[in-house]
């Protein structure tokens, strides 16, 4: 799930794994990794040409959120409201 309007495809993919499970697998950083979580990211796309990884360049706002099978038609109206009512923000590195 991303914070911004526009949804990354394919950004996690795998089915079926809750935390906890055997699937998981850990990351470099000792994290669970589950296949089918979400996060809430920030695209940086200024910061794309320094990117290799095989997706947008991004910030991690919230890792992780919901399994992707828990985020419906519901979920995903309810969380537009909640982001539609605050403003925008500029995100900057300095």
């Amino acid at each position: 799930m991303y914070a911004d309007e526009d949804a990354a495809e394919g950004a996690n993919e795998g089915e079926g794994a809750y935390e906890g499970e055997s699937t998981a697998s850990e990351s470099e950083s000792g994290w669970p990794d589950v296949p089918g979580d979400t996060a809430f990211t920030i695209k940086v796309p200024e910061a794309d040409p320094l990117v290799r990884a095989g997706f947008p360049a991004h910030v991690t706002v919230l890792y992780p959120f919901l399994h992707e099978s828990r985020i419906d038609t519901v979920t995903d109206r309810e969380l537009t409201g909640l982001f539609a009512g605050h403003d925008a923000f500029t995100l900057t590195f300095e």
